[in-house]
């Protein structure tokens, strides 16, 4: 992921399916850096590599189940080192 961003990091959950994926179009569009969450690894990384052909390496692809409680503490703390 680039380390600099004109406006900051964006997450987006459920990002793999329809809205996710065009939440997520539409902020690299405009700028973000974004953190892309799902629980499906294959889609999430294709959207990653969409992404990166369209806007450049602004998105990192982060697996995790948000049903899983451990899950959300290790999303909660990658997100503390942003």
């Amino acid at each position: 992921m680039k380390a600099t961003s004109q406006r900051g990091l964006a997450v987006v959950t459920g990002a793999a399916g329809g809205l996710g994926s065009a939440f997520a179009h539409r902020l690299a569009e405009q700028g973000y850096r974004l953190l892309l969450v799902d629980r499906r690894p294959a889609p999430l990384s294709e959207l990653c590599e969409a992404i990166a052909e369209l806007h450049g390496d602004c998105a990192e692809a982060y697996v995790a189940d948000l049903c899983d409680r451990e899950e959300v503490q290790r999303l909660a703390a990658r997100l503390q080192q942003t």
